[in-house]
């Protein structure tokens, strides 16, 4: 079992700066792939794995091996203020964040980019607390939304008034099923 902290004392420092690296990163984990080979051959890598971490259970005994509850990744946020101190003031808390593409100067492309993905059938999106979809006007929907087979946003000026919508391969729909109206 290894157990991996990372711990700022602030000790009445004001640090207010933001950016990359800055602030406290408990784990940083980084991986780069690079071409630069001075002849310019091109290079394929089939895939990259920013963090991969497997969760195994496995049992040669015969008496089997039952898990109750098994995570992979598990968050568990601590905020927690002394009753003789001052309060302790979190703004945004994230159990999962994914922030948008740094791309560079030259030129880049995305063929898709997920916040949240499951591969297999049975890995469908579930939160207990609700499920927040991203407001988009009408006009905006071919242009800010990526347009996947499935893809849900909440429509904000509909002509029906603001519904949530998705996007059927060909069109955006209303959850009735019915074609988008602008």
């Amino acid at each position: 079992m290894n157990y991996f902290e990372g711990m700022l004392e602030m000790d009445g420092f004001d640090n207010t700066t933001s950016g990359f690296g800055r602030g406290q990163n408990g784990i940083f984990a980084s991986t780069l792939t690079s071409n630069s080979n001075a002849s310019n051959t091109a290079s394929t890598l089939a895939e990259q794995r920013g963090l991969t971490i497997t969760t195994q259970t496995k049992s040669d005994s015969t008496g089997g091996l039952t898990v109750s509850d098994s995570r992979c990744i598990n968050m568990e946020p601590n905020i927690n203020s002394n009753a003789s101190g001052g309060d302790c003031i979190v703004t945004n808390q994230y159990g999962l964040y994914y922030s948008s593409v740094n791309d560079g100067p030259g030129s880049s492309a995305y063929t898709n980019e997920y916040s949240l993905y499951g591969a297999t059938a049975n890995a469908g999106a579930y939160n207990a607390g609700g499920f927040q979809l991203p407001s988009v006007a009408v006009a905006n929907l071919t242009t800010a939304v990526p347009q996947t087979t499935g893809n849900m946003v909440f429509c904000t000026d509909e002509t029906g008034g603001a519904i949530p919508v998705f996007y059927d391969g060909t069109n955006w729909r209303r959850m009735s099923d019915r074609a988008i109206a602008s």
